[in-house]
């Protein structure tokens, strides 16, 4: 979830890949690991999966740079 507030639009897993792979460069999980990972939280109402053809993103449902967005506009 961490990975997710530093961004205003939905994340590809293969991008979250790897930054989690840039930030713990001892790790290499497979991207099904990074989306099993993620969809509990999807379950959960935590984070928000976005399909669109063939890729899946994700966003974090309450994010602060999204609740001031919709606040202000």
């Amino acid at each position: 979830m961490e990975l997710l507030a530093a961004y205003d639009e939905p994340r590809p897993t293969k991008e979250l890949r790897e930054e989690l792979m840039r930030k713990h460069p001892d790790r290499a999980p497979a991207p099904q690991v990074v989306r099993n990972t993620l969809e509990p939280l999807v379950a959960k109402g935590k984070i928000r999966r976005h399909k669109q053809e063939r890729s899946v993103s994700y966003t974090l449902v309450d994010s602060p740079r999204t609740t001031t967005a919709a606040q202000s506009g």
